[in-house]
């Protein structure tokens, strides 16, 4: 049982570091409905080993195979009745078309978008931190990515 009154798709959106992921870690844990986070799927595509890699050609061929994974994933759940919370940058239009997409196949479902950003001033030192502490699980973040990511967020 949901805490929704409606069957809703939620949308976390944003830079990387925003955040989102624990919040839709902890919307899925207060609503009791399923979290699918883009970055997810690339392990369970690719497998852990080549996953962030340090070559943003290879990051964009997996963004480009996890990001439909994601939402078949998706449209799958709606169709059943579940509410569902996806998570991802959704930079690129297509993403974001896709999204309109899985609501015009679904009418009954409730869209709610939650666009996370940082603020300039804030974004060099939290990123700094953040990055600091996935090197140290051994998870790499290419800085340059993440200008283009903060550069990028106007599309929304």
């Amino acid at each position: 049982m949901t805490a929704l009154s409606h069957q809703t798709l939620i949308v976390l959106a944003g830079c990387p570091f925003t955040g989102k992921t624990v919040i839709g870690d902890t919307l899925r844990e207060i609503l009791s409905i399923p979290f699918l986070a883009v970055d997810r799927f690339r392990p369970l595509i690719f497998g852990k080993t080549i996953t962030y890699k340090d070559d943003p050609f290879f990051d964009n061929y997996q963004l480009k195979k996890a990001y439909p994974a994601m939402f078949s994933a998706t449209a799958a759940l709606l169709k059943l009745g579940d509410s569902v919370i996806i998570k991802g940058t959704f930079l690129k239009k297509s993403y974001q078309i896709n999204i309109g997409r899985l609501i015009k196949s679904c009418p009954r479902v409730f869209l709610k978008m939650i666009a996370l950003e940082l603020p300039d001033e804030k974004a060099d030192e939290l990123v700094k931190k953040r990055v600091s502490a996935r090197i140290v699980k051994g998870v790499f973040f290419r800085s340059r990515n993440f200008r283009g990511l903060l550069a990028g967020k106007e599309n929304f």
